[in-house]
């Protein structure tokens, strides 16, 4: 019989026992969850995802996260660890696959939490090419398939969006003006139900035009926000 493990112990004990454990490296507990470091407009960190069922084994993931985007999604709440560049940890260190570590008890959890620190300072090195907000809106879209302005697929707009918001964030007000409005090009086009299955931005016979739900509309609102904020 399948074994539902309880998340909430398994989080609680992980925020009481590894704060001291990797406080030596520069990591605080900084909610959510979410244990960081802060840096110029951005935090670099880890959270860790037990499995739901089975032996209560848990993955890192772990990258970075920049605030500000919360605030630009118009969602300030936001608790940290939605990761804008992330990656699974294992002992090979950075995007080098992932690890399930073992925690059916204190011994293996508190044991896994030592394997865990000692996998943290091979992340070090892909840390360091972040020296600016400009290198995480590079390397953000050098992870997505953002190609050219006006080549965006439309279900790349929220890509667009963060890269935008991002350059915003680093100061790149001119080419946050142009993928923000690419952003708001694909967020605007009509999206329709084909009879015959499928999507598309054409009305045809029989097409049925697709209403935006509040989530879409409330990106929608994001994205003009800021970009009026730039002055367009």
């Amino acid at each position: 019989m399948t074994v539902r493990r309880d998340y909430g112990n398994f989080s609680k004990a992980t925020q009481r026992w590894l704060p001291p454990m990797i406080a030596h490296l520069g990591y605080t507990h900084m909610g959510g969850g979410f244990f960081g470091r802060t840096r110029e407009g951005w935090l670099e960190g880890f959270g860790l995802q037990q499995t739901q069922y089975g032996d209560g084994s848990f993955c890192i993931n772990m990258g970075i996260h920049v605030p500000a985007l919360a605030v630009r999604w118009l969602d300030p709440e936001k608790t940290p660890g939605g990761f804008s560049i992330g990656f699974r940890l294992s002992e090979r260190g950075a995007d080098q696959g992932d690890a399930w570590l073992p925690a059916a008890d204190k011994i293996e959890l508190l044991a896994s939490l030592d394997t865990l620190v000692s996998w943290l300072p091979r992340v070090e090195p892909w840390f360091e090419q972040f020296m600016s907000l400009s290198d995480v809106a590079r390397i953000y879209r050098s992870r997505t398939h953002l190609t050219a302005l006006g080549e965006t697929a439309w279900f790349l707009q929220l890509m667009a969006a963060n890269y935008g918001f991002l350059l915003a964030e680093a100061g790149e007000l001119d080419e946050a003006r142009k993928w923000l409005a690419e952003a708001e090009r694909l967020m605007s086009l009509p999206v329709y139900y084909r009879k015959t299955g499928g999507m598309g931005h054409e009305k045809v016979k029989g097409a049925r035009l697709a209403k935006p739900d509040a989530c879409e509309q409330r990106q929608l609102q994001a994205v003009r926000a800021s970009l009026e904020g730039l002055g367009r």
